[in-house]
């Protein structure tokens, strides 16, 4: 089973911030000012959803559910661009469960709307319409290159599924 884990060094030790999360898997971290932010996804009742782990320096921190209405969902990375947005990519299955991955997902980026409490923080979901394509379409990075945000990740054209980039519009916010 998997079980994720954030740890913190204070004083040569490394302490665990939060308890384990079981059956999750954390696949990327970020430090966005006070925040500490890993994503990644959690397997319940064989349902995958993807969540974030939002922690402060002292430890307090909330795990969220990322949105994916009634579907599955993973999220693999996440960065702070130079702007301060906190972005997460990943992609949403297009049916609950295990099943939804590996023939038809939806790439999904995800934006953490920090609030002046950690306990105020919430995610939302960015470009969801713009983004959707047929077939497969995975996100499996984010980058910034001359101040434009990338998702990269790859999608089917056929049989095959090379590598792809998607422009990341950081001007409006979709509400969830």
């Amino acid at each position: 089973r998997d079980r994720a884990v954030m740890f913190i060094r204070r004083d040569d030790t490394w302490l665990p911030l939060l308890e384990p999360i079981a059956d999750a898997r954390l696949e990327s971290v970020a430090v966005a000012a006070d925040r500490v932010v890993a994503t990644g996804y959690r397997t319940t009742g064989g349902v995958t959803l993807p969540i974030a782990v939002v922690t402060d320096s002292d430890g307090n921190g909330f795990i969220h559910r990322l949105p994916v209405d009634d579907v599955s969902g993973r999220s693999h990375a996440v960065a702070v661009t130079s702007s301060g947005a906190v972005l997460a990519v990943g992609e949403i299955g297009e049916l609950p469960g295990d099943d939804a991955f590996g023939t038809a997902t939806d790439g999904a980026i995800w934006e953490l709307l920090v609030g002046d409490e950690l306990a105020e923080d919430r995610w939302t979901t960015r470009d969801r319409d713009a983004l959707r394509t047929d077939g497969l379409q995975e996100f499996w990075a984010i980058a910034e290159f001359d101040g434009a945000v990338y998702s990269l990740g790859k999608k089917a054209v056929g049989e095959r599924r090379p590598p792809a980039a998607w422009q990341v519009d950081l001007s409006e916010t979709s509400e969830p």
